[in-house]
């Protein structure tokens, strides 16, 4: 049955592929022959308008059969029944327009052996009923007159009676071409399907025997490998047996052999194994104690039970934990703790193997090492804070945070001594949330034996108990107030002087070893050599930066020396020997030299005694208006020599200031002859009186503002240095070493006041001088 199946199958098969290549060779053919056939059509019909619809239609019949072959995606089961359509269609208006005179009635005939050819006998038959009843219709419209104005031959038109007459004729041709088709397709399906099953069975047979044969030969040949497979796997299974006896033999050894202990169970809790290092550690033995209960073993100091491990082994498949165990008093071990889950050849968990290693020294070791990796960080942090940080209070306080959190303290302040250790104040602090601050607070020192002990030794000094040690003085109830129990004072030392200790406060009383002593010891020498080297190099820097200004200053002064006593030798030699009606120009201009010396010789030696400390001023009331006044009367002309305008701007309610006289002229004529120098003619310089209020206080304060070529911000911060001169000294060619403005500066100073200057490029520069009030 499956086979006639199957054949049936493959002939619907073959026949429907002959269809499909039929169906596409008869629409080529049609593409190709209706063309011309179309167009003698559509010629014969051009002075017929009546026929433009069939004309129209027959147009869009052709479009349709270019459409049904040239697209490639169609279904062959579309294109089949889109082909009998057109066959259809084309026969009914060839039936309307010829009648029995034209070709529609062989259409007719056709239809049905087409249906049968190209899709199935059902579509034959249906086309039967199809064409019979297409007849029959277009017979009576015909006869009724429904369709002359589409009649083409005018002897078409019949009497229905001959219409059906001729339409008998056809049917039974139709009835006869039809059942013949059928019969010679019925006989070719038979004979396809006979051929298809006989080629089956020969090839079903053939396979059939091909597969015996190789069948018996694979059977053969397995049945050999089978049994030397056997043979081998059984030599196998032999040396693997002894090799696992030795194993067993080498394990069993190993165990017994290992410093570790070893303890197995079964799932009810019952020792199976001890090796002789757990026999040992236990005080028990094996041969006792097999199939005891584990919970005999004592496991204190281990956070879990061998109930508790044994089922975390069983449902993860392993456990792990570290045993703090005292063996003897004074003695703590570390054992580290491994468990596996025993499983039979299913998978079921049997029991649990542990093993138990003496970490100690390991654990020691870490702790060591981490202790010791703080340490370096630490002293790394304070190191590089040191070495970076200017701020000495900044510093005390970082390291009051990083002491106290390597200690895990919740206070730490540092203090700085009086240079006669009378007093300490409190500089810098951490403290965490809630601890009541120690900032600015002040005590005195000279009688606390711990600050005593501390600036003598120069050492780490700690206090375990502060309510039984007394040392610390009046800093005491201070600290007893914040709840501190014990103390650890940390001095730093630099070039042999205390400047600073810190105070780590512990809130408990707190055990320090001799790590804890090295370490702290190593942070202040460390923190300390480090500030010392720094100023050190700061001070080398500045000794190497006066070292240079000395030079410059050697030059800068030679120079100046040089040029008036050159000047004076020079006109000197013009008295004596030039004309005689010159002399007295001669001699002013040899009077202008020698002052310009004794000014520079006066500028050098103020410098000289300020650095000596031996230049004094004495202070009394003066009348800063009045001094302003007078110092105009006296310059005024050599300002319009230099066609500059010299102005006053004078504030009336001005009080007397507390100032030396001839030092603030000094200091003003210093600035004026600046000014002077380096303002362009047709500019201006001004001197104005005003009050000013500054940090609280009220000032009088004088101002000398120029038109000038003022100067830029790098030149403003240099300014007052001894033996910096401007860029506009260059531009000028002005004489001087450098000296006049930071003499000026150090002069208001000593008077407690300031002097400070504000100036833009090309738009002049405001000296500014600052007094008390009388």
């Amino acid at each position: 049955m499956t086979s006639t199946t199957n054949g049936q199958s493959n002939a619907d098969t073959l026949l429907q592929q002959w269809r499909d290549k039929a169906v596409l060779l008869a629409l080529s053919a049609i593409s190709v022959a209706a063309l011309p056939t179309l167009i003698v059509v559509l010629v014969q019909n051009w002075n017929h308008p009546a026929q433009y619809p069939f004309v129209g239609f027959f147009i869009f019949l052709y479009i349709i059969v270019l459409c049904l072959r040239g697209m490639k995606h169609l279904g062959s089961r579309a294109r089949g029944w889109g082909f009998l359509i057109l066959v259809y269609a084309a026969g009914v208006i060839s039936l309307i327009r010829g009648g029995l005179v034209g070709v529609g009635k062989d259409y007719t005939l056709i239809f049905p052996l087409l249906a049968v050819l190209f899709r199935s006998k059902r579509a034959g038959f249906l086309s039967i009923f199809g064409s019979i009843a297409t007849y029959i219709a277009v017979g009576l419209l015909l006869a009724n007159g429904y369709l002359d104005a589409y009649v083409v031959y005018p002897e078409a038109i019949v009497d229905f009676s001959i219409w059906m007459s001729e339409g008998v004729y056809l049917t039974l041709l139709m009835s006869v071409f039809f059942v013949l088709l059928l019969t010679f397709y019925n006989y070719l399906v038979r004979v396809l399907n006979e051929q298809i099953l006989a080629r089956a069975e020969l090839s079903q047979t053939h396979q059939t025997l091909l597969f015996y044969s190789q069948n018996l030969e694979e059977q053969v040949a397995a049945r050999t490998n089978e049994l030397s497979a056997a043979n081998v796997q059984l030599r196998q299974e032999i040396a693997e047996r002894l090799r696992a006896e030795q194993g067993l033999r080498f394990r069993a050894t190993l165990l017994e052999q290992l410093q570790d202990l070893i303890v197995a169970l079964d799932m009810e809790q019952k020792i199976t194994y001890l090796n002789q290092a757990a026999e040992r550690f236990f005080g028990v033995d094996m041969a006792e104690w097999n199939g005891a209960s584990i919970a005999l073993l004592p496991l204190e100091g281990l956070g879990a039970s061998w109930e508790q491990i044994l089922q975390a082994t069983v449902a993860k498949g392993h456990w792990q934990g570290v045993w703090n165990v005292a063996p003897e008093p004074g003695e703590l071990l570390n054992l580290e703790v491994r468990a596996w889950s025993i499983k039979d050849p299913e998978g079921n968990a049997e029991g649990m193997i542990s093993i138990m290693t003496d970490v100690t020294a390991r654990i020691k070791s870490e702790v060591l090492l981490q202790r010791h990796n703080r340490e370096l960080a630490l002293l790394n942090r304070l190191i590089t804070a040191a070495a970076a940080i200017a701020d000495t209070r900044h510093l005390l306080e970082i390291m009051c945070r990083d002491l106290a959190q390597f200690f895990d303290l919740k206070q730490a302040i540092a203090v700085t001594t009086d240079p006669l250790g009378e007093t300490a104040v409190v500089v810098a602090e951490y403290l965490t949330p809630g601890q009541p601050p120690f900032l600015d607070l002040e005590f005195r020192i000279s009688e606390s034996l711990a600050f005593r002990h501390l600036l003598d030794s120069q050492s780490p000094l700690f206090i375990p108990d502060l309510e039984l040690d007394n040392r610390m003085g009046d800093l005491t109830p201070f600290l007893a107030e914040r709840g501190v129990k014990s103390v650890l004072l940390i001095p730093l030392v630099i070039r042999g002087r205390v400047i600073s200790v810190l105070c780590l406060n512990m809130l408990g009383r707190f055990s320090l070893d001799e790590t804890d002593v090295i370490l702290v010891t190593s942070v202040a020498s460390a923190v300390s050599q480090t500030l010392e080297a720094g100023e050190l190099r700061v001070a080398i820097e500045k000794t190497q930066a006066a070292d240079r200004a000395k030079s410059q200053f050697i030059n800068h002064v030679s120079h100046e020396l040089r040029t008036p006593l050159t000047n004076i030798r020079a006109y000197l030699d013009l008295i004596r020997l030039g004309v005689q009606e010159r002399r007295q120009d001669y001699l002013g201009i040899a009077h202008d030299e020698t002052v310009r010396l004794q000014h520079l010789i006066e500028d050098l030696l103020y410098l000289s005694k300020l650095d000596l400390g031996q230049l004094e001023v004495e202070l009394h009331p003066v009348d800063l208006n009045q001094v302003v006044q007078e110092l105009v009367s006296e310059r005024e002309r050599f300002f319009l020599a230099q066609g500059l305008d010299l102005l006053v701007e004078l504030e009336p309610t001005l009080n007397l200031v507390q100032a030396d006289v001839q030092a603030l002229r000094q200091v003003l004529i210093s600035l004026l002859t600046n000014a002077l120098h380096f303002t362009p003619s047709g500019g201006s310089v001004t001197l104005k009186t005003a009050w000013a209020t500054a940090e609280g206080h009220e000032w009088c304060i004088v101002e000398v503002r120029d038109t000038g070529l003022g100067m830029s911000e790098a030149e403003q911060a240099q300014l007052f240095q001894r033996f910096q001169r401007g860029s506009a000294v260059e531009l000028t060619n002005t004489p001087g070493v450098g000296v006049g403005l930071a003499l000026s500066k150090e002069l208001i100073e000593l008077q407690h006041g300031r002097l400070n200057v504000k100036s833009h490029i090309q738009k002049g520069s405001v000296f500014t001088i600052w007094l008390l009030p009388a």
